[in-house]
């Protein structure tokens, strides 16, 4: 029977997808967008780029973006966090609000259409191969960054880092600020403090987006009734998973489902 999600053994999201406009939003993930078709403007951090075919983004962790395709875009879609690089993601967190751009002859372009190609073309080893090119692109990736210029944030995220870390791992549990202060050792109101300044939001909506996002990739991937989507996605009731998957999506989940 189906008991957990299936991606709890992949630390990482790649896709190919469409894009034609997505509101602002952040999240914990790193994200790196290859425009495969199309022309695209993103919005990172109140500052706008341009990409099209052959060039890549990679938006930090927790910087706000948005999109906007001319028409529609077709693109490669990657978040990776800590489960895949594990402390070497904190050189990301490091950076703040930080985006760069890739150009179509620079390798980061180069191994997103690798990645491309293997989404495109899946064998019973695609994770495997999917999963050493991402780290040869994360390596890429940590070259050409400058890391340790934020001394306090960075003392901040790595303080909240067990917090999100269970977040990524125990979602589909009854999780409470309780349950986070325990795992990072700070009291309730210093904990909410820190973690707001770092995440840009509360504990329980950093929550529900982690779990929105589960539920996403469930209604996109499986056949899986709405019922089930909802529990394995971590939702108490199928009321409060309508009610937030609504709030973080914009539309129903029957409606996600069939964009």
């Amino acid at each position: 029977s189906y008991k957990k999600p299936f991606m709890d053994s992949i630390p990482y999201a790649a896709r190919i997808t469409h894009i034609d406009s997505r509101v602002s939003h952040r999240h914990y993930e790193a994200e790196l967008v290859y425009c495969l078709e199309g022309e695209l403007t993103a919005d990172i951090n109140g500052e706008k780029v341009s990409l099209v075919h052959g060039e890549a983004v990679c938006v930090g962790s927790f910087a706000p973006h948005s999109y906007e395709a001319k028409g529609t875009a077709r693109v490669v879609l990657v978040n990776f966090g800590y489960e895949l690089l594990r402390e070497d993601f904190l050189s990301f967190m490091s950076l703040g609000n930080f985006y760069k751009l890739y150009s179509d002859k620079h390798n980061v372009s180069g191994k997103m259409r690798e990645i491309a190609e293997i989404l495109g073309n899946p064998v019973s080893f695609s994770r495997l191969e999917l999963t050493g090119q991402l780290y040869s692109l994360c390596g890429e990736l940590l070259r050409g960054l400058k890391t340790g210029d934020c001394p306090s944030e960075r003392s901040d995220l790595e303080r909240i880092a067990p917090a999100l870390r269970l977040v990524e791992t125990n979602y589909t549990d009854e999780l409470t600020i309780e349950d986070a202060c325990r795992e990072t050792g700070l009291s309730p109101g210093n904990f909410c403090t820190l973690f707001k300044n770092a995440v840009g939001t509360g504990f329980h909506a950093y929550l529900n987006h982690k779990r929105t996002q589960t539920a996403e990739l469930l209604l996109r991937q499986t056949e899986l009734s709405v019922q089930e989507v909802a529990e394995l996605s971590g939702f108490s009731d199928i009321k409060t998973f309508y009610r937030v998957f609504r709030k973080e999506s914009g539309v129903s989940p029957l409606n996600f489902r069939k964009m």
